[in-house]
């Protein structure tokens, strides 16, 4: 079955594929990725915008919304997919996708919940560029103390790294 667009156009020639003199891709459609999308469009910056991520149909969507409000822009093509195929000849690749990230970490709970020796335990912390800078104090129950001291004690009479086996497999 022949597209409209075969119906309605002869071809006489074969299109070149044109490669973009300035594309852009805009890896992840969030919050983020969207105002960086419509900053670059807003700006003109692109001749091409790619957007990719790996939900399809948000990412479906937000390239047809911006495609609805490019007809008056410069931006001629935006285009979107989920796979990587879709930045080739990117001259910028700008990536926003990712989602909070929770480091783990354990800090020195001296003073904290009754407990009196120096040892490290994980505890909900605050983390800037400077490292860390806060513990976020929880109301625990009278149980769940004892139990977090009972886990520092064990820990006061072994300071020393556990010992990894290594075996060989000879």
């Amino acid at each position: 079955m022949a597209t409209l667009k075969e119906k309605l156009i002869a071809p006489v020639a074969e299109e070149e594929a044109a490669i973009p003199n300035n594309k852009i891709t805009v890896v992840g459609v969030g919050q983020v990725g969207m105002a960086c999308a419509i900053s670059i469009l807003g700006k003109s910056l692109a001749d091409e915008l790619a957007l990719m991520d790996v939900l399809e149909d948000k990412l479906k969507g937000e390239m047809m919304d911006l495609q609805h409000g490019s007809l008056f822009l410069q931006t001629p093509k935006i285009v979107a997919d989920k796979d990587y195929s879709v930045t080739a000849n990117s001259k910028i690749v700008v990536v926003t996708a990712g989602v909070r990230q929770i480091h783990p970490v354990s800090t020195m709970v001296k003073g904290m919940y009754g407990i009196e020796n120096k040892v490290f335990l994980s505890l909900p912390c605050i983390l800037n560029a400077r490292g860390l800078t806060s513990v976020i104090n929880q109301k625990l129950k009278d149980d769940e103390v004892a139990q977090l001291n009972k886990s520092a004690d064990n820990l006061v009479g072994h300071p020393e790294r556990p010992k990894r086996s290594v075996t060989s497999g000879f």
